[in-house]
């Protein structure tokens, strides 16, 4: 992904995160009177959003790998595009974990009686922004694209409707969802300038 790339995105994300923000008390209340098929069809759609599955095996394949690279060669580039997606998610992930606890936002759970910013409040009633579901969803996306291209928009896709799915579930509101999709965008971006000056990353 090239830099004015990155910088539209962010853009785009930012403006609808400005416009969002009028929705945002709107769609909260919407999401409580969802369909009961339709929030089960969506609570399974967000668990693609958990970390752990993307962390754990590309964390035991970047170890496998490494030490067998050690021995023979070939195992390099399998390593290394372990070693890339671990770093996008965690790296992204470990961002988003600290602006959660700086930004303190109560979850839409309880929006009748706390709605905002809580600076510094832990608990995770106060961990809304920004999403971590959606976050982790884009940062796999576009590592994903990073490593094979044609894959990008399908991924991106996806991350999108896992995104979607915190807002509908009410676990979220639309605008930490965008906000986690920025964040994803900008550390990734810079991870993967990183792992390419180190030659560590290549694509298909």
């Amino acid at each position: 992904m090239k830099r004015h790339h990155v910088a539209l995105m962010v853009a785009a994300l930012a403006l609808l995160f400005l416009v969002a923000w009028q929705f945002d008390r709107s769609l909260a209340l919407a999401a409580r009177d969802i369909d009961p098929t339709v929030f089960a069809i969506f609570r399974q759609i967000t668990r693609l959003g958990r970390s752990e599955w993307y962390l754990i095996p590309s964390g035991v394949g970047a170890i496998v790998g490494y030490l067998l690279m050690r021995r023979d060669p070939r195992w390099t580039r399998f390593t290394q595009r372990c070693a890339w997606i671990f770093a996008a998610v965690a790296g992204s992930g470990l961002v988003c974990a600290a602006l959660k606890i700086i930004f303190g936002r109560a979850r839409p759970r309880l929006l009748d009686t706390d709605y905002g910013m809580s600076w510094f409040r832990l608990g995770t009633d106060w961990s809304s922004f920004p999403s971590g579901h959606s976050n982790t969803a884009f940062a796999m996306a576009l590592a994903v694209g990073v490593l094979w291209p044609a894959w990008r928009w399908p991924a991106l896709v996806t991350a999108a409707i896992v995104a979607a799915s915190r807002v509908v579930i009410g676990a979220h509101y639309l605008t930490d969802t965008l906000a986690g999709a920025a964040l994803a965008v900008v550390t990734t971006f810079y991870l993967a300038r990183w792992f390419r000056r180190k030659g560590w990353l290549s694509a298909e």
